[in-house]
């Protein structure tokens, strides 16, 4: 949290990127939501192939919200700058 003009001041973001990693590293984002893009891609491109090859339904997946902050950062760093998440 950031003090400006008086007043605390919350920073925060969706998704991860490595400047976001850098910026929650560096204390001037408080924390991310990180939705999971890659299995959201992920999974979409193997449900079409199911439902092409086989006729079947797609499911409803929930691929899992997670906050990122400076506890865990360095957990998902490496995994960022790869574009997993």
């Amino acid at each position: 949290m950031i003090t400006r003009d008086g007043l605390d001041v919350a920073f925060a973001a969706f998704d991860l990127s490595p400047r976001t990693v850098r910026l929650i590293r560096d204390g001037i984002v408080d924390f991310a939501i990180d939705q999971q893009p890659y299995m959201q891609a992920n999974l979409v491109i193997q449900l079409l192939v199911i439902t092409a090859r086989y006729q079947m339904t797609p499911l409803d997946i929930d691929t899992s919200v997670s906050v990122v902050d400076a506890t865990n950062v360095a957990d998902v760093e490496g995994l960022t700058r790869a574009s997993i998440r």
